[in-house]
């Protein structure tokens, strides 16, 4: 059973990609679905997506998946302190 993603706002993670292009195969394949509206992001390696009830993440993940690319539900950093804040971003410099 997937994970289901009720009508609106989807975020996802997107990796392999190399150039603009694949950013635009990503969009076209989920744009693709039935009531879906994407917009993929290579700089930021992120998918932006408002999806209808009955289209799962699970589903999203497998439409990018279908182009050789991979695709996950970000993950929350909790950064409640200032040491948990500065990690983060220096993580994300890395």
């Amino acid at each position: 059973m997937g994970m289901t993603a009720p009508t609106g706002h989807v975020d996802l993670v997107v990796e392999g990609m190399t150039c603009a292009s694949c950013a635009a195969r990503i969009e076209k394949r989920l744009n693709g679905l039935d009531g879906v509206a994407a917009t993929v992001n290579f700089v930021t390696e992120t998918a932006s997506i408002e999806a209808p009830n009955g289209v799962t993440t699970d589903d999203l993940v497998a439409q990018v998946e279908a182009v050789g690319y991979g695709a996950r539900v970000p993950t929350r950093v909790a950064a409640t302190t200032p040491d948990a804040l500065n990690t983060a971003c220096a993580l994300r410099t890395l």
